[in-house]
């Protein structure tokens, strides 16, 4: 039996579950070895009253737990929060004739760098890049920084932008998709900082124009 994962809201009446079959997010671990992994997106599955009660917890920015099934013998992995005051976008179905509902809820200022919406701010907040491996991941990258910036990039950097603008680690995440089997956060510069910085890379050698 393949291991599965649930998330647990404390509820005035009692604990709630569902199920979750993707999250992303970053550890903080605390000095008493007690951790929080803050969300960046999280998908669940479960009754409409149980997926409303938990959503609503994370909303709220109050912790759930984070517990897996291995074998029928649960264990707790970790609470899992909304970092404070980061915005949470939310769409959720209906399925098994209403007795199952799905809720997908992410941070939009991760996720699309490039969109004109109330919370993405460019240059400002930190972006997430993923992919099935990471060449697709530095693809993604690519594509996001060419969007983001009027500075022209060349195809063949994408090395280059993955070393210089993602953080070494990847962050934390579970998935049943393959498509986030690499994800890396990215920390986006002002224009004219990173216009500055491929131009004193190219005058350097580090990058070059075919």
């Amino acid at each position: 039996m393949k291991a599965f994962r649930t998330v647990r809201s404390q509820a005035p009446h009692g604990a709630v579950d569902v199920f979750t079959d993707f999250y992303v997010g970053h550890y903080d671990h605390r000095p008493n070895g007690n951790c929080t992994l803050y969300l960046h997106a999280i998908s669940l599955y479960g009754s409409p009253t149980a997926v409303r009660a938990v959503s609503a917890t994370i909303l709220q920015g109050h912790s759930v737990l984070l517990h897996e099934y291995n074998m029928s013998t649960p264990y707790e992995l970790c609470t899992m929060q909304r970092p404070g005051g980061s915005p949470m976008r939310q769409t959720s179905v209906v399925l098994d004739e209403g007795r199952v509902a799905h809720k997908l809820m992410w941070n939009p200022m991760v996720f699309s760098p490039w969109s004109d919406n109330e919370f993405c701010s460019p240059y400002s907040n930190t972006y997430l890049v993923w992919g099935q491996t990471e060449d697709e991941a530095k693809e993604h990258l690519y594509r996001t920084l060419d969007a983001v910036y009027p500075t022209p990039l060349c195809p063949e950097w994408k090395n280059w932008l993955w070393e210089e603008f993602t953080d070494n680690e990847n962050l934390t995440c579970f998935s049943t998709r393959e498509e986030f089997n690499v994800v890396r956060r990215v920390d986006l510069p002002m224009p004219e900082v990173f216009q500055s910085h491929i131009l004193d890379s190219l005058k350097s050698g580090a990058l070059t124009v075919s």
